[in-house]
């Protein structure tokens, strides 16, 4: 978590929440350890003993990056007050990985049988003497790093990751929660933790998703049928790497350390955002067509994709595969399916859906006229021929039950056919490097808080994930604050250089301003 804070001069407000943050540390509720589900495991990057640990505690190795920035009078000990205040509501942002001893859960396969783990893992509350010590760790860097001293800086980093994993959070509605937490605390406008454990407060450690959305084990007809569809898929091989690349045999050589080797790969980014004004002319021209603004913003992906990743005369269309990020908190089944399953506290429940689609060459280009008028209303039908398979693709995730199947697939291959090594095996791919998408979106939607929080304003927000070893060619995450969209590309170097990564986000808002603004 990155904030990045203009300084107000209020010497009395901060005296005084200093004064409240001068009290005793704060009491969270009573940890509830629980066993990891197989996407949680996923994140943990530590199969069969691999990946960092230390006194038996895993720490999470996939980076997101989260951005804030705030406008205000926000000294370090209100800053502290909203970070303890989070660290004591939230029991995923105290709890470390380990392998307890004693008695282990059986797994339970697709015939209710139950075997051994041989991988058990668990969420186990990080060992600290209170809360607000935890919260010196978070803080401690920031002000190292300005002092210079590095050493001290990677010290701390190493205790933060083995007491507090799960800071790097895996989707942007935990990451405004925490947000929200620590400016309501921060400036005074919440309670504040309980002080005591008679006064706890907060949240129980949710389930995992697969516990949440999928009830019972079992495999089902629709199941196959989603495997199916999937396998499909992947017999059409559809483009996941640029055009212009050195040969397969070029990108081999050097192997883990290459040029295109695992190693050799570093996450980029890109930021822009769009204006309001803009903005609600494209959420008119979406609510037109009885669609969202995610399903412009995969159009306008879809199309930029089209201009950007192909050299001069490539082949007439290509088929690309397309990652949408969801919520799956609303997904719940059994004795989740009327609520929020993790009961609006910070979970692991960040989901997707993906699917082929076929895309003319060129395609941004005709959209904003660079071939004539009559290319362009062609391209603005298929833009919004695009947006509509988005919309498809949602409702068939309901209606055919896609995400409790995806999530039942992937739960069984974790724990039967090892598919963790399949994606490492995949991540060193020199025929696709790691890239199992073409592009993808993740929408946050407009921020679903108060962006003016006492003296504290919310002015931006921007979320990453790495993509360096694996993921999507592009990757596209957005939301709405105050009206203006504020856009975070992310990509692979050498994959792609600074200069296309650049184009893609101006073509995917071009692209948008053609569509919904020109046509509105």
């Amino acid at each position: 978590m990155t904030l990045q804070v203009e300084e107000g001069s209020s010497a009395a407000a901060a005296d005084a929440l200093a004064a409240r943050s001068a009290a005793a540390s704060a009491v969270a509720k009573p940890f509830m350890s629980r066993k990891l589900g197989s996407f949680e495991k996923m994140l943990t990057q530590t199969r069969d003993g691999a990946g960092p640990a230390e006194d038996g505690v895993r720490t999470l190795t996939t980076p997101h990056v989260w951005a804030a920035v705030i406008d205000g009078d926000l000294p370090r000990n209100s800053l502290k007050r909203g970070i303890e205040a989070v660290l004591a509501r939230h029991p995923m942002l105290r709890a470390c990985i380990r392998t307890p001893d004693g008695p282990k859960e059986p797994l339970i396969d697709i015939r209710g049988e139950e075997r051994e783990d041989g991988d058990p893992l668990y969420f186990c509350e990080s060992k600290c003497e209170s809360l607000g010590a935890l919260a010196e760790r978070v803080l401690a860097p920031e002000e190292d790093e300005i002092s210079g001293d590095e050493a001290f800086a990677r010290e701390w980093r190493g205790r933060l990751e083995r007491n507090l994993d799960n800071a790097r959070l895996p989707d942007q509605r935990s990451s405004n929660v925490m947000l929200q937490g620590i400016l309501e605390a921060a400036a005074g406008k919440a309670s504040g933790p309980a002080r005591s454990a008679d006064d706890a407060g907060g949240f129980d450690l949710p389930p995992s998703m697969e516990a949440a959305i999928v009830e019972g084990k079992q495999f089902r007809r629709n199941t196959l049928g989603y495997m199916w569809r999937q396998a499909t898929v992947a017999i059409a091989k559809p483009m996941v790497v640029p055009d212009g690349l050195a040969s397969v045999d070029e990108r081999s050589e050097g192997g883990d350390e290459g040029p295109f080797g695992v190693s050799s790969r570093k996450s980029a980014c890109e930021f822009s955002s769009v204006p309001a004004d803009d903005v609600s002319v494209m959420l008119q021209a979406c609510r037109e067509r009885g669609l969202t603004l995610s399903g412009a913003l995969s159009a306008a992906c879809l199309m930029a994709c089209s201009d950007v990743a192909h050299a001069e005369g490539s082949r007439g269309s290509n088929r690309y595969k397309f990652l949408l990020a969801v919520d799956l908190r609303r997904f719940g089944t059994g004795d989740y399916s009327d609520m929020d399953w993790t009961g609006g506290t910070v979970a692991c429940a960040g989901g997707a859906i993906d699917y082929a689609v076929k895309v003319p060459a060129g395609s941004g280009s005709r959209l904003v006229g660079r071939d004539g008028e009559e290319a362009a209303r062609v391209a603005r039908e298929e833009f919004w021929r695009l947006a509509e398979r988005c919309k498809t693709a949602t409702r068939d995730m309901v209606e055919k039950e896609t995400l409790r199947e995806a999530v039942a697939v992937f739960d069984w291959a974790m724990e039967n056919i090892h598919i963790w090594a399949s994606v490492d095996m995949q991540s060193r791919n020199a025929k696709t490097l790691g890239r199992a998408y073409t592009c993808g979106v993740s929408n946050m939607g407009r921020y679903p808080f108060d962006t003016q929080v006492g003296n504290l304003s919310l002015k931006a927000v921007h979320y990453g994930t790495s993509q360096s070893a694996r993921g999507s060619l592009f990757q596209l995450s957005c939301g709405t604050i105050d009206g203006e969209l504020f856009m975070t590309l992310q990509f692979a170097e050498p994959l792609l250089t600074r200069e296309a990564g650049e184009a893609y986000l101006r073509g995917i808002i071009d692209n948008l301003r053609a569509a919904c603004v020109t046509s509105s």
